[in-house]
């Protein structure tokens, strides 16, 4: 996700699961979290 409009990850992963889309919350948080970074820790 480098590069594009700066957002929230952990309100991004709630909308996904307050819709009950788990599949879709997985993926987007196995690619955001791809570099593993340390500031990704809370996620």
């Amino acid at each position: 996700m480098e590069g594009g409009c700066p957002v929230d990850y952990n309100t991004i992963t709630d909308l996904f699961l307050q819709r009950n889309l788990i599949r879709e919350a997985t993926a987007f948080l196995l690619d955001v979290l791809k570099p593993n970074l340390p500031e990704h820790g809370y996620l």
